[in-house]
Order: C-alpha cells, then structure tokens, then sequence
C-alpha cells in the first residue's frame, strides 16, 4: 500500500493475527490451533505462501492465547 512503511504493515498484520487468534479461540477453544494449523497447510497446498505465513502468525497468536489462559487458571 502506498505511503504505508514496513513497520506499520507488521503491526497491522501482527493486529490482524491476533483478532482472527481471539477469534478462533473463542470459537474452538483447545481445538484452535488445529483449525489454524489445517487452514495453513491448505494455503501452501494451494501454493498461497503469503496466506500460508499469515496463518502461521494466527496459530503463533493461537498458541500464545491458550497458554496464558492456562497459566492463569493453574
């Protein structure tokens, strides 16, 4: 996108991956990361390498999302 920096980019994409993260784990709960995990490997399978990453950011987020909610209910 013009007149958007790399860095501005990151934080929007790194936004975008935790919502859909938030998402899914409402939505599934410890399931999530299976969801995340197959919707990936259908992009790559598609050859979508950009869509690939950008699930890998939203499992990254999904995992982060189930362990703090499990360390704070231990």
């Amino acid at each position: 996108m013009p007149g958007r920096d790399a860095g501005s980019s990151r934080r929007s994409d790194a936004r975008d991956a935790l919502s859909r993260a938030k998402e899914l784990v409402d939505s599934y709960g410890h399931m999530a990361p299976s969801h995340a995990a197959r919707r990936a490997l259908e992009l790559v399978a598609a050859g979508d390498r950009e869509g690939y990453r950008a699930w890998l950011r939203i499992l990254n987020e999904v995992d982060t999302l189930l362990e703090t909610k499990a360390r704070r209910s231990s």
